[in-house]
């Protein structure tokens, strides 16, 4: 049975419109498809990371600071790309021992596609980074610091909306990473952060380091295990050439230090770089590099002394922030050779000779005790034990000091061999036990070695507070078992030092270094004193004494700026007063924090001491939100801040008169037609689309491509439907032709 006419009809439409709903379809999606990348909200992930973490990069993959672009092929879908560094700004200013950097750095995606971005840059020594923005096109993003149960709520609430996410939180030290998407083809961004270090002199002298290299150290290697892009795990390393080579026009560096330091300087010099040099009074410099922008071919390094003094100064910084003061005071000690005569001692050794140290740790371990008996001096007293699963004592108490007591002693360490396991406790109240408790001619030194683990931290408060007395305590950790935080702050409390060997190789070098300055304090007994009426709330506490090429740095949160501080202490027994007035005090940078930091971790130690959790977190908490750190309960979450355009403003432009930051150079950060204002006049600068349809957030370029999309996606409707009407008439007028039965066609 032949198919009717009328059904023939309708085959034939719906063969018509299906051609035109798939030529609008392909249309459509070729029209709306945006090579800018995805209009999701951009993932930004900021975080201090841990050396040799899964998720880490390691000490060798960046030098400096650098941005590396994900370029998928391929032959290599998990391959990275160096994006071109066009300017390096640094500013740090230098308070005391408290160095606050800012660096601002732009880049380049040189690619011709939208690619995520992995930022990682290596901080200095303990560096922290409390502060991030970064701007992208037109984004505007800015870490901000919030509780950390909200900072996941925020996580997870952006997870189950589909949207790319992550937080940043703190770990440990060494390389901090930011992640980022939508960089489109072509854009720059401008990363921004600052961090702060504190700087330790050794010997009297204090440096500072900037990473400025960007070469040869470009592999990732072993250690970059998962770098987390978006989800995906596991990229593998850069090569130092996909990247290209630099041009020697772009990636330069201007850099500015002041220095604020704190006593009458000596020699500041750089023996990296050639630097211009201002010295407006005795105690502060201002210096730069040389050339304005620098090529970054090797890092920077500062370093300065004071002149020499014959006797320790007391100096003060101030910093107000909001209702609150914040001190901070430096005592300085003499050089070596002006410093006063040192008081006697009585010196206890504890060694630990657990089967851990066996090898090259217990013999560095003798024959750095033997060399500390050597230097003991007539009027001394000493003793030494040995610890191991249980302990034991070269003598009954410290004794005197005579050619007798040194050869048994001597014979005592040369036979100390290393096995058994570790019993931390019963050494260390035996050492901590004072006989001579109101021998007030000698100074009490306890130096504890141990790579033994401290589990039980109650017990050990515990026994510093029963046992503290006049005694000095100075921890010596040995490789990764000690746990270093709680060493550290039990050495404070015991008003001592802690030192962390990270590797037995280390041991002689950094014992005799320890027992050097063990034997020249300076000044003993310190005690703080603030004006009636001020309250204050000073760490560290209670003070340690002061040795000689070390100074001592106090931070301190006060009620007013107003009033006095006194220092006072003994110094080869005498009195020693100083007295500083806070009104008078140098303005510095990062005081605040810097208490902060001292604050939060004493709020740490009360945890050990029985302390109920819940209190000791909501105190860290509400520390770390009121000065922006990161910290165990706090986290940075990247927020876009962009200033949204009300729906009913048109997109338009305006003059504006713009200051650039100290330091900007106009060209390198606008690119400006020829004759176009210079820096301070007036640059056009575009408003922002609105970004409701993203949740805030938009892709660069998204008010153009919009409109693109939409005037291509009416010009697909109106060829899809002009092709289904075409092809509709085309086989109407075929079908009205009718063959004739000679072969020829009839109407």
């Amino acid at each position: 049975m032949k198919p009717s006419r009328d059904n023939r009809r309708v085959r034939t439409f719906a063969s018509d419109f299906f051609i035109g709903l798939i030529l609008f379809i392909a249309i459509f999606a070729l029209a709306t498809f945006d090579t800018r990348g995805a209009h999701s909200a951009p993932i930004f992930v900021a975080k201090t990371a841990a050396l040799a973490q899964a998720d880490t990069l390691s000490p060798a993959a960046a030098t400096s600071g650098t941005l590396l672009l994900r370029t998928p092929s391929e032959e290599n879908p998990n391959a990275l790309t160096k994006a071109l560094r066009l300017e390096t700004n640094v500013d740090i200013s230098v308070t005391g021992p408290i160095a606050r950097a800012r660096v601002t750095q732009t880049f380049r995606n040189t690619t011709a596609r939208a690619v995520e971005g992995l930022y990682a840059f290596p901080l200095p020594g303990a560096a922290k980074v409390d502060a991030l923005s970064m701007n992208i096109g037109e984004r505007i993003v800015k870490g901000e610091i919030k509780p950390r149960a909200e900072a996941h709520r925020m996580y997870r609430a952006a997870k189950n909306a589909g949207m790319k996410a992550s937080l940043a939180s703190q770990r440990r030290r060494n390389v901090f990473i930011s992640a980022v998407t939508n960089i489109g083809p072509g854009e720059e961004i401008t990363i921004r952060i600052e961090y702060q270090e504190l700087l330790r002199g050794k010997g009297g002298v204090y440096s500072l380091r900037f990473p400025l290299t960007t070469a040869p150290r470009s592999t990732l290697g072993p250690n970059l295990r998962h770098v987390k892009l978006d989800g995906r795990a596991g990229v593998p390393g850069p090569n130092p050439r996909a990247g290209g080579r630099e041009s020697e026009k772009n990636n330069l560096v201007s850099l500015q230090v002041r220095l604020d330091s704190g006593f009458p300087l000596g020699r500041v010099s750089s023996a990296t770089h050639e630097i211009a040099l201002r010295r407006p009074d005795d105690e502060t410099a201002f210096l730069a590099l040389s050339q304005v922008t620098a090529r970054p071919d090797r890092d920077f390094e500062l370093t300065w002394a004071p002149k020499d003094m014959a006797v320790p100064l007391a100096s003060a910084f101030q910093e107000q922030i909001g209702e609150n003061g914040y001190v901070l005071a430096m005592l300085t000690p003499p050089e070596t050779g002006a410093a006063p005569a040192s008081p006697s001692r009585e010196v206890v050794f504890a060694i630990d000779t657990s089967g851990s140290m066996a090898g090259t740790g217990i013999q560095q371990a003798r024959q750095s005790v033997v060399m500390a008996l050597e230097r003991l001096k007539p009027g001394d007293r000493f003793n030494i034990i040995r610890f191991d699963a249980s302990f034991e004592s070269a003598f009954d108490e410290p004794v005197a000091l005579t050619q007798k007591s040194l050869a048994a002693a001597t014979k005592f360490v040369t036979g100390l061999e290393a096995h058994g396991g570790t019993q931390i406790m019963p050494a260390l109240a035996a050492a901590l036990e004072d006989k001579r408790k109101k021998d007030t001619r000698r100074v009490r030194q306890v130096v504890f070695l141990t790579d033994g683990e401290i589990s039980n931290e109650a017990e050990l408060l515990s026994l510093l507070a029963a046992k503290r007395g006049r005694s000095r305590l100075f921890f010596v950790g040995i490789g990764p078992a000690p746990n270093a935080f709680l060493m550290r702050r039990a050495a404070e409390i015991g008003r001592g030092s802690f030192v962390h060997i990270s590797s037995q190789a280390q041991i002689g070098e950094r014992l005799t270094e320890l027992f050097t300055r063990l034997e020249r304090p300076v000044i003993t007994d310190l005690k703080l004193g603030w004006a009636p009426g001020l309250r204050a709330d000073a760490w560290p506490s209670p003070l340690p004494d002061l040795y000689a090429g070390e100074p001592i740095v106090i931070a301190a949160r006060v009620s007013s700026l107003k009033g006095d501080l006194t220092v006072s202490g003994k110094i080869a027994g005498k009195p020693w007063t100083r007295t500083v007035v806070l009104s008078a005090a140098r303005q510095g940078r990062g005081i605040g924090k810097f208490w902060a930091r001292q604050k939060i971790a004493s709020l740490e130690t009360r945890r050990y001491a029985g302390q109920p959790a819940s209190d000791v977190n909501a105190a860290i908490e509400a520390v770390a939100l009121e000065h922006s750190l990161i910290s165990r309960m706090t986290s940075m979450v990247p927020m876009d801040i962009t200033p949204p355009r009300p729906q009913d403003q048109p997109l338009a432009s305006e003059e504006l008169p713009v200051i650039l930051p100290a330091g900007w150079v106009y060209e390198e950060t606008f690119t400006a037609p020829v004759g176009q204002a210079a820096a301070g006049q007036p640059v056009k600068l575009a408003s922002n689309d609105a970004r409701e349809a993203t949740g805030g957030l938009a892709a660069p370029g998204a008010d153009k491509a919009s409109t693109r999309r939409w005037t291509l996606s009416v010009m697909a409707l109106i060829f899809a439907v002009m092709t289904a009407l075409t092809l509709g008439l085309w086989r109407h007028l075929s079908s009205s032709v009718v063959p004739r039965r000679d072969g020829r066609r009839r109407a």
